[in-house]
């Protein structure tokens, strides 16, 4: 195995490798086509299926190359099921201990791994068939806007050089504009302005601002915020490379929008885990500070949409307002969960017995689809 071989084998290893993959033609497809309108070198491609769910654009030895984790879009597929009926509540439980499972494995924690992973196999999904073409055609226009996202920050990379092809400074008003609102509508729910700032301000500065003012101008000089601002433009490109390859706008937006609220989902999961199982109902500044930056996310995209055209805005709030019993299910959940002593199905000292790969390996076969059809 050769040095760069070792690394990308290595990049996979890390985000814990469920299985392989074989190359898929049509994603390649897809790929050519989005780095055609970007302008860009096709990058390598590389097919994998990891706990990490999370496409991932990244250069090495001067060669790009983007991670296609196959894991991120049968999620996708279970949530499209999901938010199609959000009176099934069984869907989403099993979905929750799928999640809650593959979590804890990536924090080492297989003993409490075993006790969701136990809980979900009790579920089965109930999906109903007459929406699994709407589902299929959700998937694929997800997959064109997860790949236009990392793709644009492949062709923001290539340019870096480039006046041209940096993000536009009417794009960072617009950014900073969502920001501003969000922040705005916390006040009407009943918080003061002091309270919202020491809520949000450490997410983008190290020191709470003195007013909102003060927050916009010291944002600009933040390189998270700067991250921040090229994930929304990546964000508006998927979008954009989307609407303009597929005819159906509203479905388009439908799509995004169920991407962007598991997206959401998922990562409250992960901050509310941070700390591991013992931690799970306390609320922590890390879990908080995720939250933030994932509905500020949606609120960007939201606030482009509404400058573009008002009928896919008014479709874009619906979409989401349809998901919202999906994240109350989780709240729910996450509150009816036994003691942290309650869920340790084994003792700790018969971990070193049972050996860690073997175990992880029982857990994720354990962790399979389950899909009835009615």
């Amino acid at each position: 195995m050769n040095q760069i071989d070792e690394i990308l084998s290595r990049k996979i290893h890390n985000r814990i490798s469920r299985q392989k993959i074989e190359p898929i033609t049509t994603i390649q497809q897809i790929i050519k086509e989005c780095s055609s309108d970007l302008g860009i070198k096709e990058p390598k491609l590389i097919f994998c299926d990891t706990l990490r769910r999370s496409f991932n654009a990244f250069k090495l030895k001067s060669e790009h190359y983007l991670l296609y984790d196959n894991s991120l879009i049968e999620s996708l597929y279970i949530f499209n099921h999901i938010a199609m009926d959000t009176s099934n509540t069984d869907n989403m439980d099993k979905f929750f201990y799928k999640l809650f499972a593959e979590e804890l494995i990536c924090g080492g924690d297989l003993i409490h791994s075993l006790y969701f992973s136990g809980k979900y196999r009790l579920y089965d999904y109930t999906f109903v068939t007459d929406k699994t073409q709407n589902i299929l055609e959700h998937s694929t226009r997800q997959i064109y806007f997860l790949m236009g996202h990392e793709l644009m920050h492949i062709s923001l990379s290539h340019n870096k050089d480039n006046s041209n092809n940096k993000i536009p400074d009417e794009f960072v008003k617009v950014i900073k504009v969502a920001t501003r609102i969000l922040m705005e509508k916390f006040v009407k729910d009943d918080s003061s302005e002091l309270e919202v700032l020491s809520k949000v301000s450490g997410y983008f500065l190290k020191e709470i601002a003195d007013n909102f003012d003060d927050y916009m101008n010291k944002i600009e000089k933040s390189e998270r915020f700067l991250h921040f601002v090229e994930e929304c433009y990546c964000d508006y490109t998927g979008l954009k490379l989307l609407l303009e390859h597929y005819s159906g706008a509203e479905k388009s937006i439908a799509a995004i929008t169920n991407t962007l609220n598991f997206l959401i989902i998922f990562e409250s999961i992960r901050s509310d885990l941070f700390f591991g199982i013992k931690e799970l109902n306390s609320i922590t500044k890390e879990a908080h500070d995720t939250l933030y930056y994932s509905v500020l996310r949606v609120q960007v995209l939201l606030i482009i949409l509404q400058m573009n055209s008002s009928e896919l805005i008014k479709l874009s709030y619906n979409e989401i307002k349809d998901c919202s019993p999906i994240t109350e299910r989780l709240e729910h959940f996450i509150k009816s969960l036994p003691s942290d002593k309650s869920m340790s199905v084994i003792d700790d000292s018969l971990l070193p017995n049972l050996g860690k790969e073997t175990l992880i390996s029982y857990i994720l076969k354990s962790l399979s689809l389950g899909i009835k059809l009615v």
